[in-house]
């Protein structure tokens, strides 16, 4: 009889710590860290797609229903930004877009469209 393959689970049980199974090396936490001030020790140089700092390109739009009714401002940086919402969803709405080069403009961009006319949908004005 063949002897099954170890899955994930098992690899998990069979390291000596949760840290080993996960691949992570040892973190140089300092004394007394916690949450953000932790989590800036972890992967230096690495952005969130959500962060403001993110040089991804994002997309900034006007969300529609299908008789022209203004629902919301919003940012994404999806390829495709119709794609931030389901395909049943988007049925009976549409969107206007406008590409900026980075996050921070889009949120910007954002900020300054929700201060003239926000939609029923945005529920914070950042």
């Amino acid at each position: 009889m063949e002897k099954p393959t170890p899955n994930k689970v098992d690899e998990v049980a069979g390291s000596e710590t949760l840290d080993d199974a996960l691949g992570f090396k040892e973190q140089p936490f300092s004394e007394g860290k916690r949450g953000i001030e932790a989590s800036k020790d972890l992967g230096a140089g690495a952005v969130h797609g959500n962060s403001l700092k993110s040089l991804r390109p994002t997309w900034g739009y006007k969300f529609y229903s299908a008789d022209g009714t203004f629902l919301k401002n919003g940012i994404t940086s999806k390829l495709i930004p119709e794609k931030r919402y389901t395909r049943k969803f988007m049925s009976d709405k549409y969107m206007e877009t406008i590409l900026f080069p980075n996050r921070l403009d889009a949120y910007q961009w954002e900020y300054q469209q929700n201060q003239i006319l926000p939609g029923p949908l945005n529920f914070n004005m950042h």
